[in-house]
């Protein structure tokens, strides 16, 4: 393998030479914990606790010389680190220009330029490699101009140089959110020194001791090869980020503008969700479930099942599924139906992503045309009613079913039959206890917002789906809006009315009726209720004269367990 691998310093990286980025490289993604984590790590050193720092390999591939430059190198690893490097370079030169050391802002901007054989000066970060630091870097000159001619600007005046920077440029807001953060930090640090000019040049004297291991290949083959080996235990990368250079090695020329665009969109759209959701594409489009291990990661898997096939048409693949996965991550969505709210918000507050293979086929189905809108609502609706049986009530844990859940997520994907859904819910259903111990479950449920023991909110969300079940059951096809629990005997009295059969759906302003009566005074407000299970209790209440919430729990647990495993899907 062509490769050179040296340990250098930032001082050496940032000079000489001039950096692009490749079709494979994303977009600057380093947020405000991976700035913190620089400023710490820096920190550390001018404390003199630790002598130097090491930000790992930066891999490069040599490329041929051209206008005018003589050392060209595309960033194949590393971009993230140079692109915060030069901006907190660009954050310390504008403080020394604050304070009015004009000598040594030229200075530090010398690192951030790369002179042509005609010894004109450019960025060190070129246009193609990120257009906002870029522009950025060759501002800088212009700042000095500007406050040559405002001799009153200084540090006495917050964000002084960097105010006149940003009225030139106009970056991206991660790239402004990350100069403002370099300036203001470095500013806080020397604003109470008594040699703010000594300190920032330490720190400065610090960035550029930083070291690294440089890897640069001769050649492109070669340096995807080291870019893979480097990130094989995904020890730099995410499996999103090693999916796209696979991706973009394979692609035709043609392919790779409209593949990069949707795999731009793939991370607007899912952001820190990218690489679950990969995990999740392999098991509904392969039926492979993803480890951490080598060889059954999800870019593996995905890279292993895709050879040899055409990389824009995974593209295309990627980017719907991905559009899917956004709507059920994002369950508060104006592109959700007021049912896919409903089932999609319970699920996430849940954190219920077992499902998400599934329904990611069965929504794919529906795009295609292979099923109507009537039969993906109930393919949903069975799944959430399954969910609120198997796990919140019946409180099994949900790795009993992955297997089946991975099986139907590839069957509903690649062999779609009509009578799948049947076929789901009758392997499903087998993971559900029996009827006594189904009762024995519901009868530990409870809420109340008296009773500490009984007032986290997921009690009050999982009262809610169960009696919405209940409902649904009786013959209910109205909306749940503006309901809330009532507790039938007052939970007040004490805690054993916190439990499901002391409990019900009911409008706000009956609810409020019914405060501090007692459950016969109860009954006519009841009655009064557009929600059935309400009315169903004031019979109950006028016959019996009285309401035993234990056995009204095992009335509600039987009516559940029979609908699920009868007719759930009707």
């Amino acid at each position: 393998m062509a490769l050179d691998a040296e340990r250098r310093d930032v001082f050496e990286l940032l000079n000489r030479r001039k950096y692009i980025i490749r079709e494979n490289q994303r977009q600057y993604v380093w947020k405000k914990d991976n700035w913190r984590e620089l400023i710490d790590d820096i920190s550390l050193v001018y404390e003199k606790n630790v002598d130097e720092h090491f930000i790992g390999s930066v891999v490069l591939m040599e490329e041929p010389k051209r206008d005018g430059f003589r050392e060209v190198y595309s960033i194949i690893d590393g971009q993230q680190r140079i692109s915060t490097l030069t901006i907190a370079l660009i954050g310390i030169s504008l403080l020394f220009l604050d304070l009015k050391e004009g000598n040594l802002y030229l200075n530090t901007l010398e690192n951030l330029f790369v002179r042509d054989e005609d010894n004109n000066k450019y960025p060190i970060v070129s246009n193609e490699a990120n257009r906002d630091i870029c522009e950025l870097v060759t501002a800088l000159p212009l700042v000095l101009d500007s406050m040559k001619k405002q001799p009153s600007l200084g540090i006495e005046r917050e964000y002084a140089s960097l105010s006149e920077l940003l009225k030139i440029v106009k970056p991206k807001k991660l790239i402004y959110d990350c100069l403002v953060f370099f300036y203001d930090t470095f500013k806080k640090k020397i604003e109470n020194e008594t040699n703010p000019t000594e300190v920032l040049k330490s720190y400065r004297k610090i960035l550029f001791n930083i070291r690294y291991i440089e890897i640069v290949a001769k050649d492109r083959e070669n340096a995807y090869s080291i870019f893979e080996v480097l990130n094989a235990r995904g020890q730099m990368l995410k499996e999103h980020e090693l999916l796209r250079n696979y991706m973009l090695r394979y692609a035709t020329p043609k392919q790779k503008k409209s593949i990069n665009c949707k795999l731009d969109d793939i991370e607007t759209l899912l952001g820190d969700d990218c690489d679950i959701f990969l995990k999740h594409y392999a098991l509904h489009k392969y039926n492979k479930r993803t480890q951490n291990k080598e060889g059954n990661r999800s870019y593996k898997i995905i890279t292993i099942q895709e050879k040899g096939r055409d990389m824009e048409l995974l593209a295309e693949d990627l980017h719907l599924k991905a559009s899917f996965y956004a709507k059920m991550s994002d369950a508060d969505s104006k592109m959700c139906t007021p049912l896919e709210r409903k089932v999609f918000s319970y699920f996430k507050r849940r954190r219920q992503q077992q499902f998400k293979p599934l329904i990611m086929g069965v929504m794919n189905r529906l795009h295609c045309g292979n099923i109507t809108q009537d039969i993906y609502e109930k393919w949903i609706v069975f799944l959430y009613r399954f969910f609120i049986c198997y796990h919140v009530i019946g409180g099994v844990t949900s790795n009993r079913i992955d297997d089946v859940v991975g099986k139907y997520s590839f069957l509903v994907e690649n062999r779609y039959e009509s009578d799948l859904l049947i076929n789901f819910k009758n392997s499903v259903i087998k993971s559900i206890p029996n009827v006594q111990n189904f009762i024995a479950k519901m009868k530990g449920l409870t809420y109340s917002n008296k009773w500490t023991p009984h007032r986290e909110k997921t009690y009050r969300e999982n009262m809610r789906a169960i009696f919405e079940i209940v409902e649904e059951i009786l013959g209910y096809g109205g909306d749940y809006e503006g309901l809330t629990i009532e507790h039938c005997h007052n939970d007040s009295d004490g805690e054993n009315n916190s439990h499901v059969g002391n409990m019900m759906l009911l409008e706000k302003d009956l609810n409020e009726k019914c405060r501090n009566k007692n459950v016969q005074s109860k009954c006519v407000i009841y009655a009064a209720s557009k929600m059935l299970y309400p009315k169903r209790i004031a019979d109950i209440i006028r016959n019996s004269g009285d309401l035993d919430a234990e056995s009204q729990t095992e009335v509600i647990a039987r009516q559940i367990h029979t609908a699920i495993h009868s007719s759930f899907l009707d």
